[in-house]
């Protein structure tokens, strides 16, 4: 039902700092970027996942390992060895359920943020989030993804230009321009939600079928991701522009471009908002229209039975079918010529009469 299997039933019994993966099973092999960076140059490169970690680089250089998978355990305890990471770190590094948020340990920093997951199976009805951390340290800043999708390609390619801001930047910056990255993927959703609102609105009007009330709730559980995966930043990223932090990151100069960040999530959740209050709306259009729709039935089906009422009266009285030549009062016109035309004749004007009066009325 839900789409994929938690297994939070592994951590029970656990001490703190046992690192398990908990999380929607991945098989995809762990995959290991090394970028060395300065000024002047940049060493990008692959390692394997048995080989050495690089630790902080020297002098003003920023090392950043890309990470693309939590789910190998055996890496992510190497890993936490070899660079000192502390052991609850390591432990909310493969438990993929985190909350977002922000901690310190030290001379570190650790983050947590969410991302409404692409399209998957076709068997996943619900809609997922993909947890993205980050470990922050003077020089060196480790980034994990649960998946191998290209989510930071924008920042590689800035980072490939000589004497590009990013280049310049310390460590600090690289996780703006990280944070940048993921805040940014939440535009083009909006966009797309205001074409399919639009589209929804015009169908609402002219064709309101049921399709229409399965593709509201699937609007509105997008939109309920994104306020899920948005909402805590708003909360967590002026404690980076703000400088609330113990440890001395962000510097004076990179913390207006997390306050920057920040405006951008206050104005997407204020969009989001507006985006779900036009929601309710259509709601409530759809329900009109339903209502109006079957109203419109509803009156179409009364007037006919009302045509019909004085029709099956005069049908009824002449199929008792008393016999004439028993008495000149049973029905003499059963031997009229003309009595099977004039009797049509009469119901047909009456029904003529009654739809004159129901237009004239403005009921048709």
């Amino acid at each position: 039902m839900w789409g994929k299997q938690l297994r939070w039933s592994r951590k029970r019994g656990q001490k703190p700092g046992t690192v398990t993966h908990v999380g929607a099973p991945r098989s995809h092999e762990v995959r290991i970027r090394a970028i060395t960076y300065g000024p002047e140059s940049i060493e990008d490169r692959f390692l394997e996942s048995a080989g050495p970690f690089h630790g902080p680089a020297d002098g003003t250089d920023v090392t950043w390992l890309q990470i693309n998978g939590v789910h190998d355990v055996d890496l992510i305890k190497r890993l936490g060895e070899e660079l000192k990471i502390h052991p609850l770190i390591l432990e909310d590094l493969a438990n993929t359920t985190q909350r977002p948020k922000l901690e310190e340990y030290a001379d570190t920093m650790f983050m947590v943020v969410r991302l409404p997951s692409p399209p998957g199976r076709e068997e996943e009805t619900l809609p997922q989030t993909e947890q993205i951390s980050f470990i922050l340290r003077r020089g060196l800043l480790v980034s994990f993804s649960e998946t191998s999708a290209p989510l930071f390609d924008p920042v590689l390619r800035r980072l490939q230009q000589d004497g590009s801001r990013l280049r310049l930047g310390g460590v600090d910056y690289l996780l703006y321009a990280l944070l940048d990255v993921l805040v940014d993927e939440a535009f083009p959703f909006l966009e797309e939600l205001e074409d399919d609102l639009n589209e929804l609105e015009v169908d609402i009007i002219e064709k309101p079928d049921g399709e229409v009330q399965n593709r509201l709730h699937r609007i509105r559980g997008r939109m309920q991701l994104w306020h899920k995966c948005l909402s805590p930043l708003r909360y967590l990223l002026p404690r980076l522009h703000q400088q609330t932090l113990d440890i001395d990151i962000p510097g004076e100069t990179t913390r207006p471009f997390f306050r920057d960040v920040h405006d951008h999530v206050i104005n997407l959740q204020e969009t989001l908002e507006g985006f779900r209050e036009a929601v309710m709306g259509l709601q409530e259009l759809y329900l009109s229209s339903l209502s109006q729709s079957t109203n419109r039935v509803t009156k179409i089906l009364t007037l006919t039975a009302t045509i019909f009422i004085p029709l099956t009266f005069i049908a009824g009285i002449y199929g008792m079918n008393f016999n004439p030549a028993a008495s000149p009062w049973n029905m003499p016109e059963l031997n009229w010529a003309y009595g099977y035309i004039t009797v049509l004749g009469v119901m047909a004007l009456v029904a003529l009469v009654m739809v004159l009066v129901f237009r004239r009325r403005r009921w048709l």
